[in-house]
């Protein structure tokens, strides 16, 4: 797989508008296990990272 000039030059432009409309909607993390797993503690250490909404 070849990086072509265009999506080199694009990745930094979206990049910038990423945190921009991830802020604009609420994001809804779903985990399909039961809590208490190691899909539980990833899925909350994930969590503690994205913005508040």
């Amino acid at each position: 797989m070849t990086i072509t000039r265009r999506a080199l030059l694009a990745a930094p432009a979206i990049l910038a508008m990423a945190p921009a409309s991830a802020q604009a909607s609420k994001i809804t993390l779903v985990v399909p296990f039961p809590p208490g797993g190691s899909t539980d503690a990833m899925a909350r250490l994930l969590q503690s990272n994205l913005p508040p909404s």
